[in-house]
């Protein structure tokens, strides 16, 4: 009978440590796994950033070309480095532009003074998609 119990503790023993090893090899794969994701959306966040850069630029350069010829309608495509944006300037001085960086968008309406020699944006919004902006 003796022997039975010592046979019984150190199989208890040894599936405790079976049962603690898993929650440890679990516990570290979870922790490593949520600091993979957070690289990653700090890598998307940059990518929105420089999605939002593009895009301004792109403001700007419409801006430049609206101060020499304040009756220019149409879009372009600007080439910055590697990445490209997109404007198009409309009737009224309203000015869309966009930008796409590994599937960050960013789109921006806005609206300028075409009266005053300087064409000072007089509205500006960030909008969902091109489809809502105004």
């Amino acid at each position: 009978m003796i022997l039975l119990k010592n046979k019984n503790r150190g199989f208890i023993a040894l599936l405790s440590v079976v049962i603690i090893s898993f929650v440890l090899l679990s516990a570290a794969i979870t922790l490593n796994l949520s600091s993979f994701h957070v690289r990653f959306n700090i890598l998307d966040s940059e990518y929105k950033e420089i999605s939002d850069a593009l895009a301004s630029a792109c403001i700007e350069q419409a801006r430049l070309i609206l101060v020499n010829d304040n009756s220019y309608l149409g879009s372009v495509d600007v080439s910055i480095g590697a990445e490209t944006c997109h404007y198009e300037i409309l009737a009224g001085g309203e000015i869309i532009s966009s930008a796409i960086v590994n599937n960050a968008f960013t789109f921006y309406w806005a609206e300028v003074d075409l009266g005053d020699p300087n064409i000072p944006i007089t509205n500006f919004k960030e909008c969902a998609n091109l489809s809502t902006c105004p």
